[in-house]
C-alpha cells in the first residue's frame, strides 16, 4: 500500500479524531512532505478515524514506524501487501477490541512494536527485513520505490520549526500497562496546546503541560 501526504498539519485532521490530551491537535505539524509517497507498513483503526504506520521524514533518527492519521493522506496504491495479517486482540484492558494489520510478528504479538520502540535488536531486525521486503513490493507494484519513501533517505529534506515530540508507546487502555503499543504519530508543534497534561497512554507531556 503506498499514500501519498496531502498535508502535514493537525488542523486537517477531522475535530472528532483530536484527543484532549495526545492530539492531534491543531497546533501539530507531522513529519511529512505533502506531495511525496510513502509505503504504509500496518494499519488500524482508533477513535474512528483510520491511522497508517508509515516511516516519515523522522526516519532513521525514529527508527520504526509511526502512527499517522489517514485523513492526512491520499491512497495512491490501495492493494495490501502479501506480508500482512490481521491481528485482533480481544483481551485487550477495559473490554477493547483492538486490532493492527500488518507483518505477523508485529500483528500478533502485543509487545512486539514497544521492544521495537525500546531497539530491541531482534525486533530491530525483523521490522528491517519486512520494511525491505514492503519497499521491494511497492517499487514492483508501483514502479520507482525511491520517491515513495522520502523520509527513510537521512539525507532527506526535514520541516525544522517547532518542537519534535515522541507520543510513542500509546497503550491498549487508558492508564493500562498493557505491553501491546500503537505508537502515535511523531510530530512537530508549532504553539502550545493549551490545557494539555499527561496522557493517559504513554504518561508522555505536551509542550506548555505542566
Amino acid at each position: 500500500m503506498i499514500l501519498r501526504a496531502v498535508s502535514k498539519r493537525g488542523k486537517d485532521v477531522p475535530e472528532y479524531v483530536r484527543h484532549p490530551v495526545i492530539g492531534p491537535a491543531e497546533a501539530l505539524e507531522y513529519a511529512l512532505i505533502p506531495g511525496n509517497s510513502y509505503v504504509a507498513y500496518g494499519f488500524t483503526v482508533w477513535q474512528d478515524h483510520i491511522w497508517f504506520y508509515v516511516c516519515d521524514e523522522d526516519y532513521p533518527s525514529v527508527w520504526y514506524p509511526i502512527m499517522h492519521p489517514a485523513a492526512l493522506f491520499h491512497v495512491v496504491d490501495p492493494r495490501l501487501s502479501k506480508y500482512w495479517v490481521f491481528g485482533h486482540h480481544p483481551e485487550a484492558p477495559n473490554g477493547r477490541h483492538l486490532f493492527i494489520v500488518s507483518f505477523p510478528e508485529w500483528a500478533g504479538d502485543q509487545g512486539f512494536y514497544e521492544r521495537l520502540v525500546d531497539r530491541s535488536e531482534t525486533a530491530l531486525r525483523i521490522f528491517q527485513e519486512y520494511k525491505g521486503l514492503m519497499d521491494e513490493e511497492a517499487s514492483t507494484t508501483h514502479g520507482s520505490a525511491s520517491h515513495t519513501h522520502a523520509g527513510c533517505n537521512p539525507g532527506g529534506h526535514r520541516v525544522k520549526r517547532g518542537l519534535v515530540i515522541g507520543l510513542i508507546g500509546m497503550a491498549l487502555a487508558v492508564g493500562a500497562g498493557a505491553g501491546f503499543a500503537f505508537g502515535l504519530a511523531s510530530s512537530r508543534i508549532s504553539a502550545v496546546t493549551p490545557g494539555a497534561g499527561t496522557s493517559p497512554w504513554t504518561g508522555a507531556r505536551r509542550n506548555g503541560a505542566p
